[in-house]
């Protein structure tokens, strides 16, 4: 069972979590945070943390069974969809590659995945960090975001997002180890392509030393993005950023 630690403010949810992890919290402990001081995002980008947002992350101790860790941004995706469409119409949102939760095509939320322990089994563990958008939003950003009070959606208190969240993420744990570590991520590719935004859609993905071209035209059984260039070519995209879409 889930077990949601509430805080007035931190500096980051992730380090929070990740400190109760060192002197060995167990699995399913989460940080709620009112505010974070030094909230970060994907390669170490600043995230604005306004005081109404949701700002949590949950503790995974990875089970023998689980699978890698680089599939969890599909199971936190899909877990953060679920509860979202608890007051959102599943017609306003979508899942882009690999775990941004779209609201009306704008980003509305935010997923860091952070892993440590030795790798072997037993010894796996991540902090996953979520935020969402509820009332506020950053502008003159990238990628355009919107907030749920933006989208005209009357916003949830961010406890009740986390308490719903932390359940979705279990849920998912459950259908994930289901089929075992060489099918578990089956049932998650499936759920996640039928949730998808761009699929057959022309794409631009950044790497760190180039920029490919093509259309998104599937999800590999390990979660890479496959990308058919104009040469007819299908390229299997394990990490990037996607524009486009």
């Amino acid at each position: 069972m889930a077990e949601l630690l509430h805080y007035p403010a931190v500096d980051s949810t992730n380090d929070e979590v990740i400190r109760l992890a060192q002197n060995g919290a167990p699995d399913g402990t989460w940080v709620v945070a009112d505010e974070q001081t030094a909230g970060r995002g994907r390669r170490g980008r600043p995230w604005q943390s306004n005081k109404g947002n949701l700002f949590c992350t949950g503790l995974l101790r990875l089970a023998p069974g689980e699978g890698p860790v680089s599939q969890l941004s599909f199971l936190i995706a899909l877990a953060l969809y679920d509860t979202l469409s608890q007051w959102v119409t599943s017609d306003r949102l979508k899942l882009k590659w690999p775990n941004d939760v779209l609201l009306d095509g704008r980003k509305v939320s935010g997923i860091l995945l952070e892993s440590a322990g030795s790798g072997q089994p037993g010894d796996r563990w991540v902090a996953a960090g979520i935020g969402v958008n509820l009332v506020f939003y950053p502008v003159n950003v990238e990628r355009p975001a919107i907030s749920l009070e933006a989208a005209g959606i009357a916003p949830p208190p961010p406890m009740v997002v986390a308490e719903r969240l932390a359940a979705a993420v279990e849920h998912w744990r459950r259908e994930w180890t289901a089929g075992g570590r060489a099918g578990g991520f089956a049932a998650l590719r499936t759920a996640w392509l039928s949730r998808a935004i761009g699929l057959g859609s022309r794409i631009e993905v950044r790497l760190p030393d180039e920029t490919l071209f093509g259309t998104f035209c599937d999800l590999a059984d390990d979660g890479a993005l496959l990308l058919q260039l104009d040469s007819g070519v299908v390229k299997a995209i394990h990490s990037g950023d996607v524009f486009g879409i």
